[in-house]
C-alpha cells in the first residue's frame, strides 16, 4: 500500500501545553497508512514559514488554536496559493474555527475517519484592509465588547477556555464604554453611531461557546455583520445571554447584515481583534471583503 504524507504544524503549548501528545494522537489517528511530518513551533512568527514547507503534501494538520491556523492560512493566501487540504486539531482555548467547520464531534474520530477516506470542500476567508495594513482572518474582525472580552480573558486563564471567555465577556460589559462606528456596505449605510460591539467575518462562532454570525456557513460566499448599538446594561446582559443560541439577532438593539464586503470606520478609532488575536493599535477605517473558496478543508468521505 501506498504510503499517504501529511504535514503538521503544532504549537506546542496548545491544549494547556500538550500540543506535542495531541500530534502523536493525531498519527495514531490517521493510522498506518499515513506518514505524518511535523514541525513545532518554538516561537511566534514561525507557522507561516512552517506552513509553507508543507506546500506539497495530500494533507495539512493544524494542531493549534484559531490564531495558528491563521497564520499558516494566511501565508498561503498572501502569496496567491493555495495551501494543501487543512485539518484542524483543536488545541486553542476557543476552538471556534474547528466548531465552524465540523460541528461538535470529537476531533479524534473525524481524524479517523479522515484517515481513511477524505473529500475536500470549499472554505471562505476575509481579507482586511486596516488604516492601511493588509491580513486575512478565517472567523473576523471584531472590535468592542468582544475584543475587550479576548483582553479581560487572560484573567481567567486557569479556567476552561469557554468558561474564561464568558467571564471576560461579564467584565467587559461592566467596564467598557460603546464607540461610534459606522458600517457600510456598497457605499449604503447599515448603522452609524455608539455600539458596545461590531463584528464582521465569516466564522460562525467566537470562543467556541457564542454563536456570533448565526447565519454563516464555511462556504456560503459573504461576509456577516453584527452590531450592537449602544443600549442598557440590562439589554447588554440579555444579548450576552442570547449568544449561545445565536439568538441575539432577535433583540432590537441587534443589527445583522450580509454581504461580500464591508466598509467600518470610527473616527475616534476602534479597538479590534482578528480571529483571536489582540490588534495593538485601533483602528479607523477597514475594507473586508471575502475570499470565497479561497481554503480547502478535509473531511471524511460522507460527512
Amino acid at each position: 500500500m501506498t504510503e499517504r504524507r501529511a504535514g503538521a504544524v503544532v504549537n506546542p503549548v496548545s491544549g494547556d501545553g500538550r500540543g506535542v501528545t495531541m500530534l502523536e494522537t493525531l498519527r495514531a489517528a490517521l493510522g498506518d497508512g499515513w506518514r505524518v511530518d511535523a514541525t513545532v513551533l518554538s516561537g511566534p512568527g514561525e507557522a507561516d514559514d512552517a506552513g509553507r514547507s508543507f506546500a506539497d503534501r495530500e494533507l495539512l494538520a493544524v494542531v493549534g488554536g484559531d490564531g495558528t491556523v491563521r497564520e499558516v492560512a494566511s501565508a498561503y493566501l498572501a502569496e496567491g496559493r493555495e495551501p494543501p487540504p487543512l485539518y484542524v486539531v483543536p488545541g486553542g482555548r476557543g476552538n471556534s474555527l474547528y466548531r465552524h467547520c465540523y460541528g461538535e464531534h470529537d476531533w479524534r474520530a473525524v481524524a479517523r475517519r479522515v484517515g481513511r477516506a477524505f473529500e475536500v470542500r470549499p472554505v471562505d476567508a476575509g481579507r482586511y484592509k486596516a488604516d492601511g495594513e493588509t491580513g486575512y482572518f478565517l472567523l473576523g474582525f471584531t472590535g468592542g465588547l468582544f475584543r475587550a472580552a479576548v483582553e479581560a480573558s487572560e484573567a481567567f486563564g486557569w479556567l476552561p477556555g469557554p468558561l474564561a471567555y464568558l467571564l471576560g465577556m461579564g467584565r467587559s460589559v461592566l467596564r467598557e464604554d460603546p464607540v461610534e462606528v459606522r458600517l457600510e456596505a456598497d457605499e449604503e449605510p447599515l448603522f452609524e453611531g455608539p455600539a458596545h460591539l461590531v463584528a464582521v467575518g465569516g466564522g460562525r462562532y467566537r470562543g467556541s461557546r457564542f454563536d456570533l454570525l448565526p447565519g454563516s456557513r464555511p462556504a456560503d460566499g459573504d461576509l456577516h455583520a453584527l452590531v450592537v448599538e449602544a443600549t442598557d446594561l440590562r439589554d447588554v446582559l440579555a444579548i450576552t445571554r442570547a449568544g449561545p443560541a445565536g439568538r441575539q439577532v432577535e433583540h432590537p438593539a441587534v443589527h445583522y447584515h450580509r454581504s461580500p464586503a464591508f466598509d467600518l470606520s470610527s473616527p475616534s478609532g476602534l479597538p479590534v481583534e482578528v480571529d483571536g488575536t489582540v490588534v495593538d493599535d485601533p483602528v479607523c477605517e477597514a475594507h473586508l471583503a471575502v475570499v470565497p473558496g479561497a481554503l480547502r478543508f478535509a473531511y471524511p468521505a460522507g460527512f
